[in-house]
């Protein structure tokens, strides 16, 4: 299951591009508290985040059942992109996410964010832009 998430997330650093310094840095205590709360979800087996030095956030979450529908995957991506943010607020102050904004994180950093089944299948993936996810 690691090598499956390492794939995913040398992939997504492959599509990383340049960006100006942000406010903040994305830390250990924020990646921890947002995948450990994806891992609790039912739906999930393993989650990742990468941080590349341009700015550029990867999300990976491995799903725990392959027939998954999209709408189910990118509810849990939305969740992931906003735990994350969630956590970033509460140790900093980038705005936390509402109903409106993925939140203050992301003004800083670009997220792509992927569902993939165990077999490396795609499921969803997703870029930041203007304060949503586009798929």
């Amino acid at each position: 299951m690691k090598k499956i998430l390492a794939a995913f997330l040398l992939l997504f650093a492959l599509t990383a591009c340049g960006s100006s310094e942000p406010r903040h840095e994305v830390t250990e205590d924020m990646i921890n508290y947002a995948t450990d709360l994806m891992k609790d979800n039912e739906h999930v087996s393993d989650a990742a985040v990468s941080v590349q030095d341009d700015n550029q956030i990867n999300l990976a979450i491995i799903a725990e059942n392959a027939a998954i529908s999209e709408e189910l995957a990118k509810e849990l991506s939305d969740s992931f992109v906003r735990a994350l943010s969630s956590r970033a607020a509460m140790l900093t102050d980038y705005e936390a996410p509402s109903n409106e904004s993925l939140g203050g994180l992301w003004d800083d950093y670009r997220v792509l964010v992927g569902v993939y089944d165990d077999s490396q299948n795609e499921i969803v993936l997703g870029r930041s832009t203007a304060g949503k996810i586009v798929w």
